[in-house]
């Protein structure tokens, strides 16, 4: 059996299925200026207007009605500037309050006061919300990607690094993987996914004299249970990702095995066969 460097590289093909979930917690961003309705947190409407809502702002869903979707819009300034804003429009940010009609030009101080607070009569502040039609949301909106996702799918290894000594070996391993996807995990690398990744699946080992202390004559192959951990980082559709393991071969395949249970080393390489959409952001700010 060839010996080689530690690390080998060997090809790995992942297949990545996306959970289906609801809108709710999802953040959009808008196709077009649009009139939408304000509301409640829970779609009532009463005593509120519409408003018309400005091209590329940014919203989250936080509540679902009827066949309806409650949104919520990002804050168009950071904590100093809503600060200065509920001072300077306070007793003229009702919940009626209109944005000046000259949107263009307005400042982030009306639109927080018309998009984000609103003020009742005892001087409280309170979150502003928007109601939009379910049938609506991606006609009129585009969907930005949580920063964190789930992410599973299917890793193939064919080849390992085995021991201190790196014994490369043809073993084949097969195995469902599971784990979490963050988009844009180091601000070096803005583009790139990063998964981390915990398997498990059947590997097909081959048992020989060299690795049985002459237990095994002849050249055989078992079936092993195979755990894996593995970190996969994607920059469009290129994928690289190292993984280390264990097999276990069950009692009476063993043998005198000299790898039961000891770690294994890979690095892999692959291409991703599905497009995906634009990496997402951290929820922040609606621009000015």
């Amino acid at each position: 059996m060839k010996r080689f460097i530690w690390f080998i590289i060997f090809l790995c093909s992942i297949v990545k299925i996306g959970f289906s979930q609801e809108a709710i917690g999802k953040y959009y961003k808008l196709k077009v200026e649009h009139q939408m309705q304000e509301c409640t947190i829970n779609g009532d409407t009463s005593g509120f207007i519409k408003k018309e809502l400005l091209k590329d702002a940014i919203f989250t869903v936080v509540n679902k009605v009827d066949d309806n979707y409650v949104v919520r819009f990002w804050n168009w300034g950071n904590a100093r500037e809503i600060e200065e804003a509920k001072k300077k429009k306070t007793g003229s940010a009702s919940k009626s309050a209109m944005l000046v009609q000259d949107k263009t030009n307005s400042t982030s101080q009306d639109k927080i006061v018309s998009y984000n607070f609103s003020q009742d009569e005892q001087g409280n502040w309170h979150q502003r919300y928007f109601i939009i039609p379910i049938s609506d949301l991606t006609v009129l909106a585009a969907e930005r990607e949580n920063a964190w996702s789930p992410a599973v799918g299917v890793a193939t290894l064919p080849f390992k690094a085995r021991g201190g000594t790196a014994d490369f070996t043809k073993d084949v391993s097969i195995s469902g993987i599971g784990g979490f996807k963050h988009r844009g995990l180091f601000k070096w690398f803005p583009n790139t996914d990063w998964s981390t990744l915990f398997g498990i699946g059947i590997a097909s080992v081959t048992l020989d004299s060299s690795n049985t202390n002459n237990t095994i004559k002849k050249a055989g192959d078992f079936a092993a249970i195979s755990l894996s951990i593995g970190e996969v980082i994607e920059w469009k559709k290129l994928q690289i990702g190292l993984f280390i393991g264990w097999d276990n071969l069950k009692a009476s395949d063993v043998n005198g095995w000299k790898y039961q249970g000891k770690t294994w080393w890979g690095i892999g390489i692959g291409f991703s066969i599905f497009s995906e959409s634009s990496p997402g952001k951290e929820e922040t700010n609606n621009v000015h």
